[in-house]
């Protein structure tokens, strides 16, 4: 089949020769990301700010009571829906490997994967080249058989036999040579696919690392417990993931700060914990009625304020449903937060005034 194929592409000029004559384009070399700018790093920062605040409330506990990679994320899958990179990065599933400890080894594994992977697209290149060689060749003969067979059709239009006998060997020839270029083609196709699934599985290898990287570096924010756990700071050390480590990425993006307008979400949340904390209330209407007060009066809470005119009764209940449960106390800011702020979510029935009315026994107004 082979020398079929080079039979028939030797016949061809040597430039259209794919992969036999012209030079292989230079790809640019391969290896871990530069780092990013700072424009690009507190980009990257605010964006994390805004979304981690919007969420605190569910996954700021979990957050900082991560003690394993997998932990961070387990603790930010309230975020599967969102489409942000280093959250993707996050929550991957790097436990499908056992990997090394320590950030200089996950570097050199990373450098390694990517070794293997600028290799892998190189036969992938190659593999490309042949199959388009390949596909030439088995037009080039399927043309050959077809004009054979005009020429055999005419000639025996024409009666003249000597001209058709020819021409019916030719066709039987290139026919064979047709069948030989196409098997060596799907040989070629197979060959391409399985390099398509290598380059595939060694690019998953490196995401799993670098989501590998970036949770054990989250996770050492964590564990150094040097910083206030908040969205800021939480943003802070996860924005340059995982082209640095946490630190550097916790230096850089501390020298701007974020100027973005702080979720409400993260507002009732701060405002519950603040109150719960300074009035340690000992009973669930205690804590409820404390709540109310300091928001309705302190100044410090006016945004919350104007956010809860209607929603008092909803705060309130979730304040005595977490109370009353088996929570951690240091968590019930979190889950009272949480829980308010899916009672406003859910679904409100439509009161008719008249249905209403006719209900309660009252006169319709």
């Amino acid at each position: 089949m082979r020398k079929a194929l080079d039979a028939l592409l030797a016949k061809r000029p040597k430039k259209l020769l794919l992969g036999a004559s012209a030079p292989a384009q230079k790809e640019g070399r391969r290896g871990r990301p530069l780092a990013m700018s700072d424009a690009e790093l507190f980009h990257r920062r605010d964006q994390l700010q805004g979304i981690f605040a919007a969420h605190w409330p569910m996954i700021g506990w979990n957050l900082q009571r991560a003690r394993k990679p997998i932990h961070i994320a387990e603790a930010l899958r309230p975020l599967v829906q969102l489409k942000h990179p280093t959250v993707e990065l996050l929550l991957l599933d790097s436990s499908t490997k056992t990997r090394p400890n320590g950030v200089r080894p996950l570097q050199q594994e990373g450098k390694k994967l990517y070794s293997e992977l600028t290799e892998a697209e190189k036969r992938l290149s190659t593999a490309k080249a042949k199959v388009m060689e390949a596909r030439t060749a088995f037009e080039q003969a399927h043309n050959r058989l077809a004009v054979a067979r005009d020429g055999y059709a005419e000639a025996r239009k024409k009666k003249k036999k000597e001209e058709a006998r020819a021409l019916l060997k030719e066709c039987e020839k290139s026919s064979r040579l047709c069948d030989s270029v196409q098997a060596e083609l799907k040989r070629r196709e197979e060959s391409l696919k399985q390099c398509y699934g290598e380059t595939g599985e060694i690019t998953k290898q490196i995401a799993e690392s670098h989501g590998h990287f970036a949770q054990t570096e989250l996770l050492g924010f964590v564990l150094s417990e040097r910083y206030a756990f908040s969205p800021q700071t939480f943003a802070n050390a996860a924005a340059g993931l995982p082209d640095m480590g946490w630190r550097t990425s916790m230096r850089r993006s501390s020298r701007v700060q974020c100027t973005a307008k702080t979720s409400i979400n993260y507002l009732v949340f701060e405002t519950v914990e603040i109150i719960l904390e300074g009035a340690s209330p000992t009973c669930a209407e205690e804590a409820a009625s404390e709540i109310r007060r300091q928001i309705s009066k302190r100044n410090r809470f006016e945004n919350v304020r104007e956010y809860l005119e209607e929603d008092w009764l909803a705060l309130e209940q979730a304040v005595l449903a977490v109370w009353n449960s088996s929570i951690h106390t240091d968590a019930r800011p979190y889950e009272i937060a949480s829980k308010f702020l899916a009672a406003l979510k859910a679904p409100r029935p439509v009161v008719n005034p008249l249905l209403d009315a006719l209900e309660k026994d009252l006169p319709p107004t």
